[in-house]
């Protein structure tokens, strides 16, 4: 199966598994998480991600065509524009609704989050 092959009902169908099972294994630790931060980090990883398939191009000694590097491209700018969303969402939220004692270790986060304080 391949991606463009999905519905957009089998995609739907999929989120809702993925959060069926995120309830179960997380239970209520969402109402303890900066949110935003989660959503930051999935961001940070897509982008993470797009390099590791552009490496792996590289090193299979593979072209993608015109189209896939023109959608590639397209596809980081969304996800540059979308962390501006975030940052401005984060600016209307209140501190209390920000608050990250169910967080965890979070990669550079919690080092710069406390040198901050």
């Amino acid at each position: 199966m391949r991606l463009h092959e999905l519905t957009n009902e089998q995609i739907e169908e999929w989120r809702q598994a993925r959060m069926k099972i995120g309830e179960k294994r997380y239970e209520d630790t969402h109402l303890g998480r900066y949110n935003l931060v989660d959503v930051m980090e999935e961001i940070l990883d897509a982008l993470n991600i797009l390099v590791r398939l552009s490496n792996r191009c590289f090193k299979q000694n593979r072209f993608l065509p015109q189209k896939a590097v023109s959608e590639l491209y397209s596809l980081t700018n969304m996800l540059d524009f979308t962390i501006q969303n975030v940052q401005m969402a984060d600016k209307e939220i209140p501190d209390e609704l920000c608050t990250d004692e169910e967080g965890g270790e979070r990669v550079w986060w919690n080092e710069y989050d406390s040198t901050e304080t």
